[in-house]
């Protein structure tokens, strides 16, 4: 009874999120305008792709934060999702800011199963110059819409900043030929 209440809970909070997303302007205005609690003199970027080109392809997760952002995090479902079959949802957390420590919590609505590994992730020395990457695999139990929520917490010494986002799953049906 307790874990059917959890997943109406995380199923609302997903919607609302879901619905607070399609209001507003999905990109930063590039000023840096992120949140001051987490600054740290920059570390040097590395040689080699941006995180724009790392990222290229994937789709930026709704969110309802507006502001002081501290993190994006863009999503791809590399294959169809299909009923009753396994589906790797692969996570890129882009931080905006540095952080000793991140911490992803990985939530499937109902009916959508997340095997018990890939419900964590946690990530040290974060630099906001990295992607910072998570594979899930889940598994939706029918035809449907389903979503994946992830809660990005950062956190210092002497305080933690969250962000919440949502990772829409339309499931069709299993096809014949598999």
């Amino acid at each position: 009874m307790i874990r059917n209440m959890a997943r109406f809970k995380a199923l609302v909070v997903c919607t609302a999120l879901c619905l607070a997303a399609c209001g507003g302007d999905s990109g930063g205005d590039g000023t840096g305008s992120s949140s001051q609690l987490h600054k740290k003199p920059s570390k040097t970027a590395p040689a080699g792709p941006t995180r724009e080109e790392q990222t290229a392809g994937m789709v930026s997760a709704a969110s309802p934060a507006r502001g002081a952002d501290i993190t994006d995090l863009k999503f791809d479902i590399p294959t169809r999702p299909e009923a009753g079959r396994p589906v790797s949802v692969d996570l890129a957390l882009l931080p905006l800011v540095d952080s000793p420590s991140v911490t992803l919590e990985i939530i499937g609505s109902e009916g959508l199963t997340v095997p018990a590994e890939d419900t964590s992730a946690n990530f040290s020395d974060v630099a906001k110059i990295h992607v910072y990457r998570k594979s899930v695999v889940v598994t939706p139990a029918a035809e449907g819409m389903y979503f994946l929520s992830v809660m990005a917490t950062f956190r210092n010494s002497d305080f933690a900043d969250t962000r919440s986002f949502t990772v829409p799953l339309i499931v069709g049906p299993a096809s014949a030929t598999s």
